[in-house]
């Protein structure tokens, strides 16, 4: 693990014509995801804060930090299942938001090719995606009892990012809405059963 200053940026994510393994650049940790056709310029997101940033890797994840905020990035290649390796990278990436002090997750993005396409076992890999990381939540249930907000949108390449922004613990306030059936709750199709969540993991 390697830790560095980085200014003010917490973390870029970039939507470009083909994705990138999580690296850092200039200090600053930078996912691409494959969401242009080529056709025009690259658009992105960069997330700032106004506090000092220590920016490092973790394996093969990159995160940056400013003592209340983390930003962390990850990806996942191409699986042919995805239950097993989304569940060892959403324990891996909950244990070190834990270990550096960051109890609360504030929004999650999972990025997924293929999204609506079947497996090698012929489920959708959304839902084999989604069992692997109930099964991470279910394992951390005591450390981040309240779930966050959380995006699955398809991509154009096959694999899958995930990244996030986790804070200390009492600086967010998590809000349900009534008039919207939880993720959580949703339907039950083919012989793939989610595990059952406590709080709504919104998509």
């Amino acid at each position: 693990m390697a830790d560095a200053a980085c200014g003010s940026v917490l973390g870029r994510i970039i939507f470009s014509d083909r994705p990138v393994e999580p690296t850092l650049v200039d200090g600053v940790p930078s996912l691409t995801t494959h969401m242009a056709n080529g056709n025009g310029t690259p658009v992105e997101e960069i997330w700032l804060t106004d506090r000092p940033v220590r920016s490092g890797t973790a394996g093969k994840a990159v995160f940056a930090e400013d003592g209340e905020h983390l930003f962390y990035a990850a990806r996942l290649g191409p699986q042919p299942v995805y239950r097993e390796r989304v569940r060892e990278l959403y324990e891996t990436a909950l244990r070190f938001t834990w270990e550096r002090g960051y109890t609360d997750l504030v929004r999650m993005w999972n990025l997924i090719g293929d999204i609506t396409s079947p497996n090698s076992e012929g489920v959708e890999i959304y839902r084999d995606f989604c069992v692997g990381r109930a099964e991470a939540f279910a394992t951390w249930e005591a450390q981040f009892p309240q779930l966050p907000a959380a995006t699955g949108i398809g991509t154009l390449s096959p694999g899958m990012e995930l990244c996030f922004l986790a804070t200390k613990q009492g600086r967010t306030v998590h809000l349900e809405n009534p008039r919207q059936t939880p993720a959580y709750k949703g339907s039950q199709r083919n012989n793939t059963q989610i595990p059952s969540l406590k709080v709504a993991d919104v998509v």
